[in-house]
């Protein structure tokens, strides 16, 4: 019981998370849908096959007690908790989106400075930034720029009315050196998913040989019918939740709201985290219990034969013995015989 439900904590705080990756990757780091993808399924892809590749050959060969596969779980999760608490705090910048908060907390775009362009809810999210590089806005019409043209071969916005100083502001979102902070937290998540990949094997060996073999089917579909019911339904839809709760801009369409255009980056980070890693902290309680249950369970087949043979073996000495002891006992019987003749 304490592996399945330890199971079902520790998918449940990854599924949700790992869904949403490729979103928090565009988000927090400025990169393409389409880059984010490809980074998340690369790296969950190949670390995650090397370290159950790797773990499974080194299980078969050194075939570690219960006891150190159990141990090793939990120094996996620990890192996974920690990792992602880390993750909290590695991220760019947030964005000064130009702006200010309405009464029901809402993001409102539209200012005095603007007031005259009378800018659309449904203007599409196509950024500019001021001149000098410290303020975003959502559109050139909510920057209330005038005119456009070209300076030094680049297309600006001019005549910007929101736009302190010079008034012009350059198309696009506000350059952000960012490389460092992602080029920390990729290598961390290839560590993490490699890492934690690795106490797989132990984890399903020890599901499948703490049940009796006749148990095994009913064991099995508990565990399917746990996964589905507490992670594989309620985890998409609580992270999905989470991550529409820190949408700062939402898109319109025909008067009907969309898709999120903007997040708050901070916010993003901390709930996202913090959920996926409360719910892994969780799953590393319940590997304790099964830590300090495990160090008799017998996960591996020559333990049985073994065993068998030892049993074989011993019965063999006594009944031994025990003609032995009968062997003497005639022998000292025929002695005593003799002698009294």
């Amino acid at each position: 019981m304490f592996n399945t439900f330890s199971t079902t904590f520790y998918i449940f705080g990854l599924m949700g998370y790992w869904i949403f990756m490729p979103k928090y990757i565009e988000t927090q780091f400025r990169k393409t849908a389409a880059d984010a993808s490809v980074i998340t399924g690369t790296v969950g892809l190949a670390c995650t096959a090397i370290g159950i590749i790797s773990s499974g050959a080194i299980v078969s060969r050194l075939k570690p007690r219960p006891k150190y596969l159990a141990f090793w779980n939990l120094v996996t999760e620990a890192v996974d908790v920690l990792g992602t608490i880390m993750f909290a705090f590695i991220g760019c910048q947030k964005d000064d989106m130009h702006g200010s908060v309405g009464l029901d907390g809402s993001w409102l775009l539209n200012s005095t400075c603007n007031s005259q362009c009378a800018c659309s809810p449904t203007i599409p999210y196509t950024p500019v930034c001021s001149e000098d590089g410290s303020q975003m806005y959502f559109s050139a019409c909510h920057a209330g720029c005038l005119e456009s043209g070209y300076i030094n071969g680049s297309n600006v916005f001019q005549n910007c009315s929101c736009v302190p100083g010079s008034g012009v502001a350059t198309p696009g979102p506000c350059p952000v050196d960012c490389a460092t902070q992602f080029y920390i937290f990729l290598a961390l998540l290839s560590f993490m998913k490699f890492l934690s990949s690795t106490g797989r094997a132990g984890n399903t060996i020890i599901q499948y040989r703490s049940v009796a073999p006749e148990d095994k089917s009913v064991s099995i579909a508990f565990t399917e019918i746990s996964l589905c019911a507490i992670t594989f339904i309620p985890s998409p839809v609580l992270f999905g939740i989470i991550v529409d709760a820190s949408c700062q801009v939402w898109g319109y369409t025909c008067g009907e709201k969309g898709n999120c255009l903007l997040y708050y980056g901070q916010d993003l980070r901390y709930s996202l985290n913090f959920t996926s890693a409360a719910f892994l902290f969780i799953g590393f309680l319940l590997d304790v219990g099964v830590f300090c249950n495990v160090d008799k369970l017998k996960i591996y087949d020559d333990e049985d034969t073994n065993q068998e043979l030892e049993e074989t073996t011993k019965q063999g000495k006594d009944k031994t013995n025990q003609i032995l002891l009968l062997d003497n006992k005639g022998l000292n019987g025929s002695n005593g015989k003799i002698s009294e003749e």
